[in-house]
């Protein structure tokens, strides 16, 4: 039987979505804190050299690989062509990467303003939250929202980021006894990290301090 996820995918969009020969990078790859390549020795402590003296505000992170075709061609069929599938596929590929020993999270999404997914017609970070959710049987909870519309994050220089996210992002009221203990904050791409870094912010207000991410790809700078 096919769950309500399948079912309403395959009311909005072709049921085939092929990924070819491609294949997601081995954890080996990449720095499991920033999501940076990394080459062989690399990694000492659980960071690389360009992450070791941040104040990175989450635990690790999960990556499929880098922002480059065909991920970066996929990211955008959904995020901009309204390829509702590409989440569902996406988010399952997310899902079997990430670590083997990491415990039960409550999965989140980066938070999207009410404008812009009106205009656009999805939530694709709700999408592949929702994806990663269904694929490992944990929940999926809305905990922050967009308190104001700013410009797209691609749009603007990167040493300008975080502070066109200022004030941007909130945490949604809860009450103690609903905050979850370990979240799971999935979005499509990693850039400078600013979103990620706001939307961790937000989420230590709640009084959340565990916080792992998945992304489906890290741009290099």
């Amino acid at each position: 039987m096919k769950s309500y996820f399948e079912f309403l995918l395959d009311r909005v969009a072709p049921p085939e979505v092929g990924t070819g020969d491609w294949a997601p990078d081995p954890p080996d790859r990449y720095c499991p804190r920033c999501g940076l390549c990394v080459g062989p020795g690399e990694v000492m402590g659980g960071r690389c050299s360009r992450c070791r003296a941040l104040k990175l505000p989450w635990q690790s992170l999960t990556r499929l690989g880098r922002y480059r075709p065909p991920l970066s061609d996929w990211v955008k069929r959904l995020k901009y062509k309204g390829c509702y599938r590409w989440a569902e596929r996406l988010g399952t590929e997310l899902a079997a990467a990430l670590p083997s020993d990491l415990p039960p999270c409550t999965v989140v999404p980066t938070p999207m303003h009410v404008v812009r997914r009106y205009l656009r017609g999805l939530d694709h970070a709700e999408l592949l939250a929702l994806a990663v959710a269904c694929q490992q049987g944990w929940p999926m909870r809305r905990l922050l929202r967009r308190r104001r519309l700013t410009p797209p994050q691609s749009s603007v220089p990167p040493s300008e980021r975080m502070a066109n996210l200022a004030r941007a992002i909130e945490p949604k009221r809860l009450r103690s006894d609903r905050v979850p203990e370990r979240v799971l904050l999935v979005d499509d791409v990693k850039t400078t990290g600013a979103t990620l870094t706001r939307c961790c912010r937000a989420l230590n207000k709640l009084g959340i301090r565990e916080i792992h991410v998945a992304v489906v790809a890290v741009a290099e700078p």
